[in-house]
């Protein structure tokens, strides 16, 4: 009989004092979203960061930080120079949504939003699978920061 009281009173000691481990949430929120070069209705304005390029993005994003399971730097040797490019890799799911994206959106932007600023807007050349790459004119501390804010890192 004290075995067991001493078994549930350290059961109830436990529950009380040790802390509920939860899973992490992604200290910021990324959003892609398919944009337009021209105004229309239900669209919005944005600039992308560090441009002076407007873009029209669409209501609702496309995919969010639950769609991507991994984004890093790579430098992609360009006619022997080194180019900054971020390298994506969507989730299963991410990658379906993703796939039926590109082919709808072909040869038109694709607004990447971190915390609500737009920080990129390539244009989609091709149908996209399971991992795509990111190239423009950013430095490779801009490449950095945008893979950074695709794996939900603050880059503070």
């Amino acid at each position: 009989m004290y075995k067991f009281l001493l078994v549930a009173m350290a059961a109830v000691a436990l529950t009380l004092f040790v802390p509920t481990v939860q899973a992490a949430e992604p200290t910021v929120q990324v959003e892609l979203r398919r944009a337009e070069y021209e105004s229309a209705p239900g669209l919005t304005e944005a600039k992308v960061m560090g441009t002076e390029k407007t873009i029209y993005l669409h209501a609702s994003p496309d995919l969010t930080n639950d769609d991507i399971a991994s984004a890093c730097f790579v430098e992609v040797l360009d006619n022997g120079v080194g180019r900054p490019t971020v390298e994506v890799t969507f989730t299963e799911q991410g990658q379906q949504k993703m796939a039926k994206l590109s082919k709808a959106h072909l040869q038109k932007p694709l607004a990447i939003l971190v915390d609500g600023q737009v920080v990129a807007a390539p244009v989609i050349r091709s149908e996209l699978g399971k991992t795509v790459q990111i190239t423009g004119t950013f430095s490779k501390a801009e490449a950095v920061k945008i893979a950074d804010g695709l794996n939900g890192k603050s880059s503070k």
